[in-house]
């Protein structure tokens, strides 16, 4: 629709017809690989659209590699939430590791452009790889805000999800667990005696010291946020030895 000089909107007729866009540009798709340079991008110009169709297909062994989903806001770009089709979760970031396919809308109305971008650099065997495909549409996005539970998933999204499980003896010296898992971003810790813990990439657990947290015993602590592959949690007991359950968690 037009202005007029005084920034009037003139009543759309055959002569100002309202602009209406209905459609969809052609698919693109790339292959990413253990070649790819990190923070390579896919860029798309989105004026006048609203949804973004993107799916990414893994193969092969992936033990690194992360996608993000970025859009343009006139200055910067920006991490955007995108609704996944296969269940009532979105993403800002697809870590591709243990991954299969799957499909997101992404809401673009508003911004110029978007972008997917290789945030963690591809690593693995047997050919690691990732196929993005990328439709930029006028179709509106539709909210996924809906309340209740998603059938489709067996746990709820609040659910920990165990990736691994370490055991580690509690005595009078200082004992150190092995480094958590690439996948792994939580852990809950479970303790048959009363201990102090540290975490990090080496440490040495100190009774009642500042940096050290207190473990009673035979009680779940709450989940703890970690550091992929690198934390390692390091335990020494109260007064008696024992044993300490590291529970590794999504």
């Amino acid at each position: 629709m037009t202005l007029d000089a005084n920034g009037v909107p003139q009543a759309a007729g055959d002569l100002n017809p309202v602009p209406m866009i209905d459609a969809y540009a052609a698919p693109v798709n790339v292959t990413w690989n253990n070649s790819t340079t990190l923070n390579t991008t896919l860029a798309f110009n989105t004026a006048g659209m609203d949804t973004i169709a993107l799916t990414i297909s893994p193969s092969g062994t992936i033990t690194a590699g992360a996608i993000t989903f970025e859009v343009f806001d006139g200055t910067a770009w920006i991490p955007v939430k995108s609704a996944r089709l296969s269940s009532y979760n979105t993403d800002s970031t697809f870590s591709l590791v243990g991954s299969t396919l799957q499909g997101w809308t992404v809401p673009v109305a508003g911004y110029p452009q978007f972008r997917v971008r290789l945030s963690t650099a591809i690593t693995g065997s047997s050919t690691p790889q990732a196929l993005i495909s990328v439709i930029v549409s006028s179709a509106p996005d539709v909210s996924i805000v809906t309340v209740g539970l998603d059938p489709l998933q067996s746990n709820h999204p609040g659910v920990l999800t165990m990736q691994a499980e370490q055991v580690v003896a509690v005595g009078a010296a200082s004992a150190q667990s092995a480094a958590v898992g690439a996948n792994t971003n939580r852990v809950v810790l479970v303790s048959t005696t009363a201990c102090w813990v540290a975490f990090g990439s080496n440490p040495t657990a100190v009774a009642a010291a500042t940096g050290n947290v207190y473990v009673p015993a035979n009680i779940p602590m709450p989940p703890i946020s970690v550091t992929s592959g690198t934390t390692k949690i390091a335990v020494i007991q109260a007064s008696a030895g024992g044993s300490l359950s590291i529970i590794e968690s999504l």
